[in-house]
């Protein structure tokens, strides 16, 4: 989307009374990757690995020890990984930093 693209999206919104504020723009590119998270890709691969197995359902349907076995690594190298990773996507998402 060029400037003007951006512009025309704006005034949609204000005629329509649609409240925005607009903090960053990415190229879809970008978006396929963590980079706009600022996750390494070590960390991007644990967080879905973890996810993908059933690490974050309720119960859980592995453990990290399983997990680690997988991606070859020890428990403790996926728990910090992993605890980056959540910084990283917290700081980046939901507490809206720029850079």
């Amino acid at each position: 989307m060029d400037s003007t693209g951006i512009t025309q999206f704006q005034r949609y919104c204000k005629d329509n009374n649609i409240d925005i504020t607009i903090t960053r723009l990415y190229a879809l590119s970008e978006m396929r990757t963590g980079e706009q998270y600022h996750i390494t890709t070590d960390q991007e691969e644990a967080l879905i690995a973890a996810f993908e197995a059933g690490y974050f359902n309720e119960p859980r349907e592995v453990t990290l020890k399983d997990i680690a076995q997988e991606m070859e690594i020890t428990r403790q190298s996926l728990a910090a990984r992993l605890r980056r990773g959540y910084r990283n996507l917290i700081a980046n998402t939901l507490l809206h930093e720029t850079e």
